[in-house]
């Protein structure tokens, strides 16, 4: 879940109707069972998804030793709230900005995804272990199942993209035009969700024959020092020797560049020393035919490589494309069913061309096919 506006703020509805249990529902919504007004639904979603996550957390119900709804809602306006663990500092502040009162000082659903994937990560490659999520249970409890057992403590390998791309056809031919002319640097710049990140895994994947070792590095900002990513990637290029430091590590990287012809991919760049300080930039041009990809949001984090670098920007898609992403991760259909395609036109235009936004709203909706719920998307 990353990076997503859908077009504008969603729309100020009448409901009437209190969706779900009471513990878990938002105030505002809770208020309308005694007075007349107008929510939006997006926002009440976001303060039950707190209480989702307290409960996974506590093991408890919210408010669960109260049942009458009016004691529920004086609590919340009194800003009591479920009690929280205190085993994964970065999870909690999301919860806690969630279930705010005020539904228009709540996260948006963009900065939710984000912060979830960044988690994600920090989880899965098990950074920072001390304040690592346990999910409710203690350490020496944590739940181990046999695949999680089976994942190495480190850095994940990326997994190469195998979805259908839509409406990237040029853009993925010229790409790999450039690296088949052994371009030394490119990137690829677009706004969040416009899918910088799934064209990069579908390049890696497609011209990955034609070097010698690649890498792929998720650039997590704050998290993970110079050291450790280089680490990462020498593991990466399956080179057997630790570096005792930076220093030992930079001379590897450049020994291991010289000798061979590799694609390296940055993910997420957000400044320069996320790139420069782990591989020194005139490595990689005086390399033999190595390749630098990074996608980022704004050009000026490469711009410091001077003229070496293809820039290519991502732009929206159309909305002819737009829409057959939009019913592909809704139904895997050609067309939306007839009383659908009118809301769902507009749907598609507020997503603006953005990939993520398509896909997350085609899902959302592929269990809500009542013309009302679409409605109520807008």
């Amino acid at each position: 879940m990353s990076k997503i506006e859908v077009g504008r703020n969603s729309k100020a509805t009448e409901n009437n109707y209190i969706y779900g249990s009471p513990k878990y529902t938002a105030p505002e919504a809770l208020k309308n069972r005694f007075q007349t007004m107008t929510m939006c639904p997006f926002e009440a979603h976001v303060y039950s998804f707190a209480m989702i996550c307290s409960k996974i957390l506590s093991k408890k119900d919210p408010f669960h030793d109260v049942c009458d709804i009016k004691r529920i809602l004086e609590r919340i306006e009194k800003d009591e709230r479920p009690k929280l663990p205190s085993n994964c500092d970065d999870l909690i502040k999301l919860i806690k900005e969630c279930w705010r009162l005020n539904p228009l000082h709540r996260p948006k659903f963009a900065s939710i995804c984000e912060r979830l994937d960044i988690l994600k990560c920090k989880f899965l490659v098990g950074m920072n272990v001390p304040n690592a999520p346990y999910f409710g249970v203690s350490k020496n409890n944590y739940y181990q199942n046999e695949e999680f057992l089976q994942t190495p403590k480190k850095f994940p390998m990326v997994d190469l993209c195998n979805e259908e791309i839509f409406g990237r056809i040029q853009c993925l031919s010229q790409i790999k035009q450039q690296c088949a002319n052994k371009v030394k640097a490119l990137c690829l710049v677009g706004m969040g969700g416009i899918g910088k990140t799934t064209i990069a895994k579908t390049i890696l994947a497609d011209v990955i024959d034609m070097y010698d070792a690649s890498c792929f590095v998720e650039c997590i900002e704050n998290g993970v020092d110079c050291f450790t990513t280089s680490c990462n990637i020498l593991e990466q290029f399956k080179v057997k020797l630790k570096p005792n430091d930076i220093k030992e590590a930079h001379r590897m990287l450049k020994s291991f560049l010289i000798e061979n012809k590799t694609i390296l991919v940055f993910e997420n760049v957000k400044n320069q020393s996320q790139i420069g300080d782990v591989v020194l930039m005139e490595d990689i041009f005086a390399s033999n035919g190595s390749t630098l990809v990074a996608t980022t949001r704004d050009s000026k984090v490469i711009e410091h490589c001077g003229e070496e670098v293809c820039i290519i920007n991502i732009e929206e898609l159309d909305e002819e494309t737009s829409m057959k992403l939009f019913i592909t991760h809704f139904c895997g259909q050609e067309n939306l069913p007839n009383e659908l395609v009118e809301v769902g036109e507009k749907i598609v235009r507020a997503c603006n061309g953005l990939p993520l936004s398509l896909k997350v709203m085609g899902a959302f909706l592929r269990e809500n096919k009542r013309l009302r719920c679409w409605k109520r998307a807008l």
